[in-house]
């Protein structure tokens, strides 16, 4: 199984490589909504406002990124995937290989807002812990939502529908770390929000190894 998902994941990364257009689309949309902000606010916001964009543009941009996840493995291709590959070798490769595409998106987005409104946070090491754990939590969500959506006619809007509300007890957590992240002392409420993450990507990931099979039935 590690090999087929070791093989899934390589083809992955080469298939980006080889038709970079989706990476390069993403890359402009992190680097065009930091602009924006700049210019909107004249390179001037608060630490609040500094937390709430930054997660809001990851977010959004995570959507876009996970969304054509599996055109090749539950539509264009489906038969020819399933027959040589399981399904949860198939989501396990792309909850990694979408893990590695937002942490990714995370450190860009990280260094543009750092470049046009400085870097307000104290506890950085911690921040970072946060978007690692972080970007494996979103991978596994959206991964199975993808899995459904790309399965509808409206698969673009259904994404975006049953991305927000799951997604959004995750973005208020991850507001709450970042905001402690900018305190001196908060190591014992840093260290409950890093468990809580560590708990979400052991359940998320479960649902995904669990729930895909039947997807893929169907």
């Amino acid at each position: 199984m590690l090999k087929k998902i070791k093989f899934l994941l390589l083809k992955d990364i080469k298939k980006n490589f080889d038709n970079p257009t989706s990476l390069f689309t993403i890359t402009l949309n992190v680097i065009c909504s930091s602009y924006i902000i700049y210019v909107a606010s004249f390179g001037i916001i608060d630490n609040n406002s500094w937390i709430t964009f930054f997660w809001i543009i990851i977010f959004f941009s995570s959507i876009n990124a996970t969304y054509l996840s599996f055109e090749n493995e539950l539509k264009t291709q489906a038969l020819f995937y399933h027959f040589l590959f399981s399904s949860k070798s198939i989501i396990l490769s792309k909850v990694i290989f979408n893990s590695l595409i937002l942490i990714l998106i995370s450190i860009l987005n990280l260094i543009c807002f750092t470049f046009f409104f400085g870097n307000p946070l104290v506890n950085t090491f911690v921040f970072g812990i946060g978007i690692f754990l972080s970007s494996i939590s979103l991978a596994s969500i959206l991964s199975l939502i993808s899995g459904i959506s790309i399965k509808s006619n409206n698969g673009n809007m259904l994404m975006t529908v049953l991305s927000l509300p799951i997604l959004f007890p995750l973005l208020l957590n991850l507001i709450k770390l970042s905001e402690f992240c900018m305190q001196e002392r908060s190591e014992n409420i840093l260290t409950n929000e890093i468990y809580f993450l560590l708990l979400l990507n052991v359940v998320t990931i479960s649902l995904c190894y669990i729930l895909f099979p039947y997807l893929c039935k169907n």
